[in-house]
């Protein structure tokens, strides 16, 4: 079924918003009950159509309470990973510690069928989504925030990826969005007039910028990119020295910020996706 997507970290719901106006219904998962209550308020009435299914849950590895670490100044930083945590108290920012209801996706793509589309942005636990898709029908689209850490745990999501199916790739600069427009015609849904801002996840599948990479081809794409992580990206040795800002600032100018990176995949052909009842009724 094609006309289902899974936002598995609504946030605002910048995302859900742009997927349900270009005619998909929505599976949106937030585990911030604050941020999810504004979402209830915003979308009730595509919630009232049962176009929308919002479910204020953390994604963990097995169902039950977990502590979620809520940052206080940077809520899309919010985490129920321990060494991301500590990443943000590194970058001076604070969290408030709630105990959420955690569940895995498995238990959720079993409810809810199987996407067309798997967006996720779920600050340390992307990789454990992707984990619970082995032995699964696979979703045509996935994305994922590319981890930079190290080569290894860029290779760590890439080889997860293959050996579910995903065979063809693409590594996109988040920051470039607010410069992308969408295609016209579409090639995904209904064509939508808009413009991305900071926390949008931008366009998905065929209508990505870009042509699909295999995995080495993708691989080579991501090693400079790597690099400048290191060097000039967040919390690195020359993010903050004179030479690196002038970098920085050459980079924005040429519209290729030192940014974040979402890696999409597709499976090489199209999948038969099953219908999602739960969404029909």
């Amino acid at each position: 079924m094609r006309d289902l997507i899974y936002d598995v970290g609504m946030h605002h719901g910048h995302d859900t918003g742009f997927y349900l106006a270009k005619g998909f219904n929505v599976v949106a998962v937030e585990a911030n009950p604050k941020l999810a209550q504004k979402n209830r308020e915003r979308f009730a009435a595509e919630i009232g159509a049962k176009r929308l299914h919002l479910l204020n849950l953390a994604i963990a590895e097995r169902e039950g309470p977990v502590t979620f670490w809520a940052n206080d100044q940077n809520d899309d930083w919010s985490t129920i990973s321990e060494a991301f945590l500590r990443r943000n108290e590194q970058a001076g920012t604070t969290s408030t510690s709630i105990v959420v209801q955690g569940k895995p996706l498995q238990q959720i793509l079993d409810e809810y069928g199987t996407p067309y589309y798997l967006k996720i942005d779920i600050e340390g636990s992307d990789t454990l989504c992707l984990r619970a898709l082995k032995d699964r029908e696979l979703p045509q689209y996935v994305s994922v925030e590319a981890d930079f850490t190290t080569t290894d745990t860029l290779f760590e999501q890439l080889s997860t990826l293959w050996t579910l199916g995903f065979r063809k790739f693409k590594i996109l600069n988040q920051a470039c969005n607010r410069w992308t427009r969408c295609p016209r015609p579409a090639l995904e849904g209904k064509y939508v007039q808009t413009t991305f801002g900071l926390y949008s996840s931008g366009l998905f599948g065929e209508e990505t910028p870009g042509k699909w990479l295999s995995a080495a081809e993708m691989l080579g794409e991501a090693k400079p990119m790597i690099w400048e992580q290191r060097m000039f990206g967040f919390q690195a040795p020359h993010s903050r020295s004179v030479p690196g800002r002038a970098y920085i600032a050459m980079r924005r100018v040429m519209r290729k910020p030192v940014a974040w990176y979402d890696i999409h995949a597709t499976v090489e052909r199209k999948t038969q996706i099953r219908p999602t009842e739960q969404l029909a009724a």
